[in-house]
């Protein structure tokens, strides 16, 4: 990354139901791979229903938020002092800024705040081969990152900074990947498996899975041809089942997103044949936030190859 400034963002939210409310904002000023000044966190009180799953992740209460929380507009317009027009990082972007920002912007009638940039994830897929799967927490685990309430939108983003500053800067600038834009190519580069080779440097084919270990510390862990077979079923048949919800009716909702999203970051074999396959075409659906007629017909077609090797 060169010196240039951008921002990592991340929001805590009503719930999944649209309309979804937007009921903290946390971020951080970058410029190239370090931190740009003080964060910034702000709760919102939009006086709206807490789903009790929502409420159970973040802590936030209807409430809490009445008492803590500030008005929309004003929260909005803080925000948009501290970001500006900066591109967005977000570790689920497209649930960050396409279903809960920018939805927000338009019912509140606020100027957008910053403009949509990558997302951490599917850099984390790209750039780590060493963590048992993608979740933040695993990250956040496998990395030492000290996270008081790992479900608070401010702990997140300083959990993403500190991934920023030891983990995705010098494997990435090793593999001569500089630049927010490179970068963000990268992020949606395919296939993984030979991301993950450019990065390490070791071998890694679309049959072969990196070997996932415990090892602390930032160094990347030796990757090993080797299938997970014992959970390749539990994961195929598990996004086997995902995927026909999705073609039954044709569209793709707001929990079945989510849903995608939580499998890509948890499964431990998205590299192992068919399933790398499949997943790519996942991770596309995800980072759009829609399923296109030609993405519905790949699915189909990834789903008959999935589905003899699961059943």
């Amino acid at each position: 990354m060169r010196d240039e400034t951008w921002i990592i963002v991340d929001t805590e939210t009503s719930g999944l139901a649209p309309p979804i409310f937007v009921v903290e904002i946390a971020a951080q000023r970058m410029r190239g791979w370090q931190r740009d000044g003080e964060p910034f966190r702000v709760l919102l009180n939009h006086d709206v229903r807490i789903e009790p799953m929502a409420q159970a992740l973040h802590g936030y209460s209807r409430e809490y938020l009445r008492e803590h929380g500030g008005e929309p507009h004003e929260a909005h317009r803080k925000f948009h002092e501290f970001a500006s027009e900066l591109p967005v990082v977000a570790y689920n972007i497209s649930y960050d800024w396409d279903r809960a920002l920018v939805p927000e912007y338009g019912r509140l009638g606020v100027p957008a705040t910053g403009r949509k940039g990558f997302c951490a994830m599917t850099l984390a897929r790209r750039t780590i081969s060493e963590s048992l799967n993608y979740k933040l927490e695993t990250l956040r685990e496998h990395f030492h990152v000290n996270a008081d309430n790992p479900h608070r939108g401010d702990v997140d983003v300083q959990t993403l900074c500190v991934l920023c500053e030891q983990v995705f800067a010098p494997r990435l600038n090793k593999a001569g990947i500089v630049g927010f834009d490179a970068v963000a190519q990268f992020s949606r580069q395919t296939p993984v498996a030979r991301c993950l080779q450019q990065v390490m440097g070791t071998a890694a084919t679309p049959s072969a899975q990196p070997k996932r270990t415990r090892t602390a510390g930032t160094a990347p862990a030796k990757i090993e041809e080797q299938i997970y077979t014992a959970q390749y079923g539990r994961w195929g048949d598990e996004l086997a089942g995902l995927c026909r919800g999705i073609l039954a009716d044709g569209v793709v909702n707001e929990r079945e997103l989510v849903a995608l999203h939580e499998w890509l970051a948890t499964c431990p074999c998205t590299h192992v044949h068919p399933i790398n396959t499949i997943s790519e075409k996942v991770e596309q659906i995800v980072c759009d936030g829609v399923i296109t007629a030609e993405e519905l017909e790949q699915m189909g077609i990834c789903l008959e190859s999935l589905s003899p090797a699961t059943g």
